[in-house]
């Protein structure tokens, strides 16, 4: 009987189709996970706003040092949450990964407190606020003559 089944052509078909099934089920995950990720993507673009994609490399630097040394010494999510005040749409990711490229130039200082790091104003990311500031006012000065 069993041997009858190993040679009947309709169990062959019958493994291979679900074979077929489980490669397509594979195929059909990846395509879904693709899907999704190409969604979020979309998102990203059309619904963030202008101003996150938008945004010079130095003008998030001012913005983020200015909102430091308004507010003294502060963690990722309250810089988040005062830059989305003021108009800026970044999401608290992109805020904290800005202050570890900072922290790591040497702009900022920080210390682990109850879990969270805590951002300050190093010596040099005073400097830097300045020379920054006198820049955009460079700038906006320049873009008001012509």
């Amino acid at each position: 009987m069993l041997l009858n089944r190993l040679h009947d052509p309709s169990a062959q078909h019958h493994t291979n189709m679900i074979e077929l099934r489980n490669m397509l089920d594979v195929t059909l995950f990846q395509f879904e996970s693709a899907l999704g990720l190409l969604r979020t993507i979309v998102d990203l673009l059309w619904l963030s706003p202008p101003c996150a994609l938008s945004m010079d490399y130095n003008r998030l630097k001012l913005l983020v040092l200015r909102t430091i040394s308004e507010r003294g010494a502060t963690d990722s999510s309250a810089v988040a949450a005062a830059l989305n005040v003021a108009g800026v749409g970044l999401d608290v990711h992109a805020i904290r990964m800005a202050l570890m490229r900072y922290y790591r130039q040497g702009l900022l200082t920080r210390k682990r407190k109850f879990g969270l790091y805590i951002y300050d104003l190093s010596e040099r990311g005073v400097r830097r606020l300045a020379w920054l500031e006198s820049s955009a006012r460079a700038d906006s000065f320049e873009h008001k003559v012509e």
